[in-house]
């Protein structure tokens, strides 16, 4: 890498840093993460239970609360009012930080494996959309500690299937899955893509063949995702549950569109914007985006309407969906002579 590209890297770590300490200063909880440790939590909230082990080992842990308590110390400094820096919030914000590393890395990546120009598009892209879920809200300024790992966990897993590491993919998805139940969208993303790699790979005769494999990954996962959350449901059944309220509130959105505006923040409007230019994709790029679209409806209800990071598990299908799509953009007006000159004339 040459000296400028060790710059952007800098700056863009920079900013990914700030981007999540965003995220837990400028929002608040109104969570108890201790009582979640705890199994303590209302539903549906305590139903995202695969942070439970990581809680309960760092308010065990000494030197954990210690690192958390001189932490505290800095961010307190010049603010009349902030959030107690718990050290649940402390672990919250070191896995976010883990998260998003690993969000903006897979996205570097892929930009080498598809020769991305410039290499940075997919990350600022990805951390753009990140920033603007996160803390451009109006209403509802909320920080869970799982949002990012599950991003980061759907994503990663989104991208690997589509380079065909179906391996990668299925491990992260095994892991989501107590993390988070919208890890469910991943069969639906994801089943349209791994039918196209197959039709790829086979011959058209072996049509019937393609469509047996893809059912038979489609139920696998889905019997998975299905027996964890049952065994999660059974085992909170007695927490307080908030889900029926929400529901009305649903509706209520609906009726008085007045959030609209914050709901589709950069995530809704984005998939408008990458459907338009789909044809700029490769197949299997157009089946992920076909399965993505296929979820907005189910995310648009499933959120609070009032909220923006219901779009985050998106950040990274659609930020590298969007890349591919204005790199050969660009890669086109590069192939077409210029329409007019340096002195302002109409090229010959």
């Amino acid at each position: 890498m040459r000296n400028r590209d060790w710059l952007v890297a800098f700056v863009l770590l920079l900013a990914t840093i700030q981007c999540v300490r965003a995220d837990f200063f400028v929002n608040n909880t109104f969570l108890d993460w201790q009582a979640y440790a705890h199994g303590q939590a209302p539903l549906p909230y305590q139903g995202r239970a695969a942070l439970m082990p990581l809680f309960r080992w760092a308010e065990n842990s000494t030197r954990m609360q210690a690192i958390a308590s001189r932490y505290a110390d800095t961010v307190r400094v010049g603010t009349l009012y902030y959030e107690p820096v718990t050290v649940e919030k402390f672990v919250s914000l070191l896995l976010g930080l883990v998260s998003l590393g690993a969000m903006m890395l897979v996205a570097f990546w892929w930009s080498r494996r598809h020769r991305v120009r410039p290499w940075w598009l997919a990350d600022v892209l990805l951390l753009a959309i990140m920033t603007v879920t996160a803390t451009m809200r109006a209403t509802t300024n909320y920080w869970y500690a799982y949002d990012l790992p599950h991003a980061a966990l759907f994503g990663i897993g989104a991208i690997l299937a589509l380079e065909g590491f179906w391996s990668g993919m299925i491990l992260c998805f095994l892991i989501d899955v107590p993390l988070r139940e919208t890890a469910l969208f991943s069969i639906l993303m994801l089943a349209p893509v791994f039918f196209v790699q197959q039709q790829a790979m086979a011959e058209q005769r072996q049509v019937a063949s393609r469509w047996i494999r893809t059912g038979a990954l489609v139920a696998g996962m889905g019997v998975y995702w299905a027996v964890v959350r049952l065994l999660i449901a059974r085992r909170f059944a007695g927490n307080l549950n908030l889900t029926y309220p929400r529901l009305a509130q649903n509706v209520h959105e609906i009726l008085f569109p007045h959030h609209w505006p914050q709901l589709f923040s950069a995530g809704g409007y984005l998939v408008i914007f990458v459907w338009l230019e789909r044809r700029r994709l490769y197949a299997v790029q157009r089946a992920l985006l076909y399965g993505c679209a296929a979820c907005v409806p189910i995310t648009l209800w499933f959120g609070v309407w009032t909220e923006t990071r219901v779009w985050m598990e998106w950040t990274v299908p659609l930020a590298v969906l969007g890349a591919a799509e204005a790199a050969d953009w660009m890669s086109a007006r590069e192939a077409r002579p210029p329409a007019f000159t340096s002195s302002g004339t109409t090229a010959a």
